[in-house]
């Protein structure tokens, strides 16, 4: 690891106007380099969660998850240099209702952590 930014960030907005307003703001300048914000594609099936403990291990990822449908698919990033979890994951779940189901409870609690 050298340190060094990747050159890339996600942003996560409260509301979904936010990103509109950036969009039409026209040219954007962060510490002298010009930047490019793009809106994020969806990908059906797939959800962001954030917030995650870096002690909750894969199962129980999957076991807490599992129980709202099939998972295709979880992605925890590492930090090598912290050498740990990041604290987010992306879930990818058979089914696109489950993830609409999701998103209308937005705080969970998994093994005591919200």
């Amino acid at each position: 690891m050298t340190g060094r930014s990747r050159g890339f960030a996600f942003i996560v907005f409260q509301d979904a106007a936010s990103i509109d307003r950036v969009s039409a703001a026209g040219e954007h300048t962060i510490n002298g380099k010009k930047v490019d914000p793009k809106k994020a594609k969806a990908r059906h099936g797939k959800i962001f969660v954030g917030g995650i403990s870096p002690e909750l291990s894969d199962d129980d990822i999957n076991e807490y998850f599992g129980q709202y449908g099939t998972i295709m698919e979880v992605e925890m990033p590492f930090d090598k240099q912290k050498n740990q979890r990041k604290g987010f994951c992306f879930i990818t779940f058979e089914s696109e209702q489950v993830v609409a189901d999701l998103l209308k409870r937005p705080k969970q609690v998994i093994k005591d952590k919200e």
